[in-house]
Formats: C-alpha cells, structure tokens, sequence
C-alpha cells in the first residue's frame, strides 16, 4: 500500500478534475482504493475571529503596534510587534489570553510585550502549523469578510489537502511510488503527465578521481550497472524542509534525526522507486573493490544483527573490511550520521535472479531486496542519482563530483519487442476494440508502435513494465484502459459435461462436509487455546515439496505465477512451517498457528484432470512454550501430549477417538508421531516435525504438527442423555505388570469391550518403567469408577467386579499383579 497527499500527487500530472475523478480513474484503472482522509491539524483553543477598529504606534517602543479588535461582546487591546500592512475592518485570528498558546508564548523574551496584551494577533509564524490556508509572504493571514467575530477560527486554519492510500497489485510495482501512479494515471485523455522539476545538476559536479575496482568476468552474471557517486564538506546538522517531513509522515515513514541521509533515500523510494545507499566516506580505508565473498564472515548490519556472509556473495569491500553485501545489507561500521561530512553514494541495477537465490538464502533481507527482485528500470538510474545529490547539496550543501557508471558486461539495454496480433485480442476478450482505439490506448501507456500491419503491429514495452511478457499480458493491459464497464453482456450458452457434473457434486459435498463436522467449532475451540488462523496459497514451492514428500507424482501448474508456486499442496504442512519460519525471523515466540483448507493429491494416477481428488484438511502447528513469560509461572517446551490434548479437544464431541504409533510420515519423527483413529477409521495423523527438517530451516524449538483429513470424520456421534445418580460413588485402583509393547488403548477398549454396567469409568493412573520392573515391561495403574443407578454397591459386588477384570486381563495380557510380584 502506498499513501500520498493529493497536492504531491497534482503536482505531477495536469489536470483540472477534481479528487473523485482521480480515484475513480485509478479504481477503473486496476488499483484498490483504500481509504482518504483529510489532512486536518489539531484545533488551537481559544482562538476567535475578530475585526481591527484601531492601530496606532505604542507610545513607549516604535516597533509595537497598539491594535483594538472587536470580538463582538467586547473589545480587546492587542499588541503586536510586526510591521504588517494590517487596516482597519480587517477580519483577524486572535489568541486570547486564556489560550495554551498564549501561555507559551509569553514566557519566551522575544514576546515580552505580550504580558501587556490581552491577546496575540496571530499570523504565520506565530502559529504552530506547517501550512495555513490564505497567507502571503508577509505571513498576513486573511479571512473572507463573512467571518462572524467572536467565532472559533479554527476552521479558517484547516490545510485542505487529502491523505489516499492505495493497495498496489503485486505484480505492479512500477506503481509503488508517486513519479509511477501518477505516469500509469495519465493513460486517461483528462490527465497529462509531468515531471515537475529537470533532471540537472543545479551546481557544477568536479571530476571524480577515485575508481572502484572489480572483476567484470565474476560479476557480468548478477550485476549489470553500478553507479556511483561523492559528496564532500556536507553538513548533516542542518535541518530537513518541512514538506519534506510532512509527505514521509504522511506516508507512514518515521523521522530520522540521527541519520538524516536515511529520510533522503527513503523520500527516493517514495517519489520515484528506486534505492540508493550511502556510506561515511571518512570510516572507508583505501580502495574500494566489488567482488565476490571468498570466506565466510560475520558482520553487524544496519540493523544492529549478526548475520554470516557466505561465500561467493556479491560483497563492496575496502582494504579491511566487507562494507555492504549487494542488495542485501549495509555494515553498521560504515553508516552515515550527523557528525558525517563526506559521502559515498551508489546506485546498482541488479539480474533480479541473483537477488531471488539470495533473497531464498537470507530471510532478513530489507524492502530495498524486494525492489531489486521485481525490477528496476535501468534507463532511470542516471536520473535518480541526479534527483538524489540535487536533494543533498540543496538541504546540507557540499561539493558534488561527477557520477561515474560502471556497466558491467557492457550492456545496451533493449526493450522488450512484442508481436500484438489484432485477432488474439478478440478471442481472449470476446468481442472487438476498434484498432484506432487499440493503438491509442498503447500510447497512453507508453507503449510505442512500429510495423504496422492489417493483422498484426510489433511493439515496444516500456523498460519500466517488467510485468509484461507476452501477448496476453498486453491484452490485459488493454482492457484495463479501455474500460471492464465496456464489456459487453452476453449469455453464454455453454453444453454441461462430465466433468463439470462431477465439479457440482464436488461442491455439494464440499458445502455438507463443513456443515456436517462443524468446522466453525473446531475453529473457535483452537481459538480460544491459544491458536491464530492462517490462510495460504494452494500453490507450493517444487523444491521444497521434493525435500519433504517421498512421492514423485506431484501435480504440477504449466503456467505459474512464479517459481516458488508451481505446484500444488498435498498438504497444509509447506504452508504452515514458511508460517512458523516467517514469525521466527520476526521474533515472534510461542506460535500456535492452524489452517483450513483444500488439498490436492493424485493417487499413482496419470495427472489429468479427472483423476485429482480434492481434499478439504484441517491441520494445526505449534512452536515454542506452552505460557508466555511470566513472573509467578514455571515455563516449559509445549511437547506432543499438549497438542493431542488439543486435538482430543476439538474431537471431543465424537468420542471414540484413538492415538496409534505410526513411523511412515516422512516429515515427522519417527519415534514421536502417531496416527489419529475415529471409530476405527484413520482421520489423519500428529507427531514432531523432524529433527532433520527443524535443523535444515534453522527453527529454534521443537515443532508438533497435526492433519485432520476432513472428509473421512463422520459426524454419526449422537448426544445421550443420561440421569446422574445420587448414590455413592466408589473408586478402585488395579496395578499390575504387563509387557511394554502392549497399548494403552488396546487394554481400556478391551476392559470397556466387557460391558459391565456398574463400570462408569477407566483411566490412566500411572505409568512405571524401571527398578523393580522387569526389563521389557511397564507398571500400569488404573483407576476405575464404579456406580450403581439404582442402589448403593457393597463391598462384596464392587470386590467381584474388579476381580472379573483382573482375570480377563490375566487371560488376554498374562499380566502379574503388582502385590504379587
């Protein structure tokens, strides 16, 4: 999202229209308004219009003005200590005397005279704002004469500009900064694009006599320009222009004091999109080289965080030290601040797949990365060099020396040539655009034609519009400015088939599924214990989907939207461990994350259409502690048995519910995960992620994961009602020798299999392993609960019940009591 006052946005385009036209043109355009607000200041209490009736020069000092305004009940001497054409009849703002600003200003010596005063007359510099409507140079503020006196004038003081915030599409970043919004607007016939200012050194630039070394063999793969640039005896303590602060704050960026050379580069990033990086020139030692990273090193980033440089990154060194990893970071050493005088200034145009193999290497990599990974326009780079020291030199002075480039592998950069072939438009679009108005919306877009054909024209893309690659993408574009509300209505009659029948019958399912096993329940129960839900793309990475799946018929997208989604999921697992590395890498902790959502899986199938079953999965992740930091709480690892308490939880209301070991999940531990059973049905499975795994992704903790598969819990559990008995219920433990390979589940299920009514219920007490335990086998205690509904039990029943179980289990277990042993 970006956000822009509407004033910075006119001044570079010309139009006349008002602001509602503007946001229509970008909605119809493509882009997502927002939000607008208007970019009022705070009221000043206690000012109030009033109206000059005298002035005349005050008797004891020739400089202080003795100025009668009426303020409609009464009549108040101001002083004041401006030499301002003011007359009489004149509609003023006055701060009385009851006003914090009055109160302010009189401690200052300067407006001493004010103690004297029963007011101020109030005008532009005496104001605490950046801009007051209706003011001259003379900082004389004028109010229209239908100003009541006696009124609020806060009013009179409200800046008229307009704060819009638009959502940029993804794959448009040409449009992420005001110079790009303001081009891509002017595609309509109302709105002309300017530039407002020349792209020319306003002082002469001395010749720069120092040279950067590099090998152009190593580096003509990842780096294809590189410029760069001096200024000398700045002074960085003087202050930053107020328009300036007002469009950074306006646009959500914080204020600098401490490095003011950083709110330059980020106000660049706003206006036209591109980064540049500057060093302290006087922390650099000796020559200056580009080259590739030959042994691995730690190195404290802008940041202030340790991150190792690997080998073969592209690295600016000196005699002595990595000075910045190229498009990824900048060493803390070398940093400007106030106390800097001389700088290194650089601008670099990258191969965006050198950027994206790092970006996969580093995750804290900075928003400058991601600019270098969409693409930048390499005809713009000279410019906004020029741009950025004209900025420097005009705000902290200094001695500029010319830009020097670097163009690595000698490149002539070359636009993209398409061929538009006019019949393609109307089999994509389903009806025909005049070729008059095809050809005039690609000017507006700064497409230029050539070759004109009766079928056909070539064109040529703008450099900025890495977006457009083919034919289809220009289609896009077209339809874009001419208009969606001009495509016409048409029924479209279209046979009904196999497939699509079977695509209906899918969703219905879908439909009784999620209402079936109450989806919204689970959601909420998961909730409430801690979770956060997430949705992400069905679309997965290939590579990481291959390190993880021991499967090799992955269903593959022919045409995806990038490399790192051309498959899709067959599990919600990929999405939810990127979750858990994400939050990580932003020192998020605990993290208690779960997804619902479709997944894709073929079946040892050929890969067509027909045979991908799609399958809705519910599935959770959990990383961290079980509490977060807490004074009076003792704090441990969440393990397995609090996430199979959570699963118990949400399934809770279908009983029935069994936990069996299960070592056949390849992303899982071995020794540490189960398959989940529902009446005997297998409805998915939990365990901790593997070891391996967690070690290859550098995640810090132990992580649990866990899938439901939707579609096979059935929801056939109906609800009892059952009377509850007032008679005493009684408790008996039963403790016994029994081999460890033997379950847990598989004794309660056969104890319960015996239906003994009076037998409410059997737990686990206690599990024993040990001295005084024969090797191979366990001590287990359980406790069971026994009640009659209808008469208290003696002791002589409950004693035969516990001995039918004890000889059961003797004959199906060949267990040994404990008190027997």
């Amino acid at each position: 999202m970006i956000k822009f006052s509407e004033l910075w946005l006119r001044k570079w385009i010309i139009c006349n229209k008002k602001l509602q036209f503007l946001t229509d043109t970008l909605t119809m355009t493509g882009f997502e308004l927002e939000n607008i607000e208007y970019l009022y200041k705070k009221n000043i209490d206690n000012i109030i219009v009033g109206e000059i009736l005298n002035i005349n020069i005050s008797d004891y000092n020739n400089n202080i003005y003795d100025i009668i305004i009426d303020i409609k009940h009464s009549k108040l001497k101001v002083l004041s200590c401006y030499n301002i054409n003011y007359i009489k009849n004149m509609k003023v703002i006055i701060a009385t005397k009851q006003s914090s600003l009055y109160k302010k200003l009189v401690q200052i010596p300067k407006y001493n005279f004010l103690l004297y005063s029963e007011g101020i007359l109030c005008n532009k510099e005496i104001l605490p704002l950046d801009y007051v409507t209706n003011y001259n140079k003379n900082y004389k503020i004028y109010l229209p004469n239908t100003a009541i006196n006696g009124n609020d004038a806060n009013s009179f003081l409200k800046f008229p500009d307009k704060v819009i915030s638009i959502n940029i599409p993804y794959n448009r970043h040409d449009c992420s900064h005001i110079m790009g919004l303001a081009r891509d607007l002017s595609s309509n016939n109302n709105i002309n694009f300017q530039i407002p200012y020349d792209f020319i050194f306003n002082k002469t630039p001395k010749i720069n006599n120092i040279h950067i070394k590099l090998n152009k063999l190593q580096l003509k793969q990842y780096l294809y320009n590189y410029k760069y640039c001096f200024i000398k005896n700045l002074n960085l303590k003087n202050k930053l222009p107020g328009w300036l602060i007002e469009k950074l704050l306006i646009s959500g960026i914080s204020i600098i004091n401490n490095n003011p050379l950083l709110n330059i580069s980020n106000y660049i990033l706003l206006e036209l999109g591109y980064p540049i990086h500057f060093y302290d020139f006087n922390k650099i030692t000796g020559n200056i080289y580009i080259q590739k990273n030959r042994i691995p090193c730690k190195v404290i980033t802008h940041a202030q965080q340790e991150i190792n440089i690997y080998e073969n990154i592209i690295t600016v060194c000196d005699e002595q030290k990595i000075l910045s990893a190229l498009g990824l970071m900048q060493n803390y050493d070398v940093l400007t601040n106030l106390k800097t005088t001389n700088i290194f200034i650089e601008c670099m145009c990258f191969n965006t797949k050198y950027i994206q193999i790092l970006s996969q290497k580093y995750y804290n990599f900075t928003n400058f990365t991601n600019l270098y990974i969409k693409g930048l326009d390499p005809y713009f780079q000279q410019k906004v060099m020029i741009r950025t020291i004209n900025l420097i030199t005009k705000i902290f002075g200094g001695q500029i020396y010319n830009i020097n480039s670097i163009n690595i592998n000698n490149i002539i950069y070359k636009n993209k040539i398409i061929k538009l072939i006019y019949s393609k438009i109307f089999k994509l679009l389903g009806f025909n655009i005049p070729i008059k108005e095809i050809h005039n919306i690609l000017k507006k877009i700064h497409i230029k034609i050539f070759k004109k054909n009766i079928d056909y024209c070539d064109i040529q893309i703008p450099s900025w519009r890495f977006d457009i690659n083919n034919i289809e993408d220009i289609i896009e574009d077209i339809i874009r400015i001419y208009g969606y509300n001009k495509i016409p209505n048409k029924l479209i009659k279209l046979p009904i088939n196999h497939h699509q029948i079977k695509k209906k019958q899918l969703m219905a399912i879908f439909i009784n599924l999620y209402h079936s096993i109450n989806i919204n329940n689970m959601k909420n129960i998961l909730i409430n214990r801690g979770y956060y839900e997430v949705i992400n793309y069905s679309f997965i990475n290939y590579k990481m989907l291959s390190m993880f799946s021991i499967k090799n018929n992955f269903i593959k997208i022919i045409n995806p939207i990038s490399k790192d989604m051309s498959v899709m999921r067959d599990s919600l697992f990929y999405g939810l461990i990127n979750n858990i590395l994400y939050n990580q890498n932003r020192q998020q902790k605990n993290l208690r994350l779960f997804e619902y959502g479709i997944c894709f899986n073929i079946n040892n199938k050929p890969i067509l259409l027909e045979n991908i079953i799609q399958q809705y999965f519910f599935s959770g992740i959990v990383n961290g502690n079980i509490l977060d930091n807490n004074w009076s709480l003792q704090n441990r690892k969440i393990d397995f048995y609090d996430v199979k308490g959570d699963i118990e939880c949400i399934l809770n209301q279908y009983n029935n519910i069994k936990f069996k070991k299960n070592n056949t999940i390849f992303f899982l531990h071995p020794h540490q995960s189960a398959s989940i059973y529902l009446n005997n049905i297998n409805i998915g499975y939990m365990g901790v992620v593997h070891p391996k795994i967690i070690q290859f992704l550098n995640i810090k903790h132990d992580t649990i994961f866990f899938e439901l598969f939707c579609n096979k819990i059935n929801n056939t559990h109906q609800t009892k009602i059952d009377n509850i008995s007032n008679l005493p219920i009684n408790r008996r433990e039963i403790s016994f020798i029994i081999n460890k390979n033997i379950l847990y589940d598989e004794i309660i299920q056969s104890l319960k299999n015996m239906n003994i009514k009076e037998v409410i219920n059997i737990k686990l007490f206690d599990v024993y392993e040990g001295q005084n335990i024969p090797t191979g086998y366990k001590n287990i205690t359980l406790s069971l609960i026994i009640q009659h509904m209808q008469y208290t039990l003696n002791d002589d029943k409950i004693n035969g019940i516990i001995q039918q179980y004890v000889q059961y289990l003797k004959n199906k277990f060949n267990i040994i009591l404990r008190d027997q042993y």
